[in-house]
């Protein structure tokens, strides 16, 4: 269970340094292609295809960087069987801070 857990977190750095950095290419290795995202606050709830989500983080300047221990103490992992795992992120970009939910399949 222990590599699983090292293998979620290796999964995750392309989440935080393509979010942090602005870099698509790295953002690209994280989501599938088929992917949509879905965001709910008290006043609206929308779904983005993962193009959009580009779009927007290509918009915005480059973020200072979060530090390995920031990434690691921000998120929990969990896993329902050998091939499907669950991260719950939490990242903060800007006066923000998001919640991300995402499911991990093994190939």
């Amino acid at each position: 269970m222990a590599s699983a857990y090292a293998q979620i977190e290796a999964a995750m750095k392309p989440y935080f340094d393509g979010f942090y950095g602005s870099r698509i290419e790295t953002l690209q290795r994280v989501f599938h292609p088929n992917c949509h995202l879905y965001s709910a606050t008290l006043e609206s709830w929308r779904m983005m295809t993962r193009g959009r989500v580009y779009a927007r983080v290509a918009a915005r300047k480059r973020l200072p960087g979060v530090t390995k221990d920031a990434q690691t103490d921000n998120f929990h992992r969990g896993f329902s069987d050998d091939v499907t795992a669950l991260a719950i992120v939490q990242i903060g970009i800007g006066d923000k801070l998001y919640t991300d939910f995402l499911n991990f399949t093994s190939s």
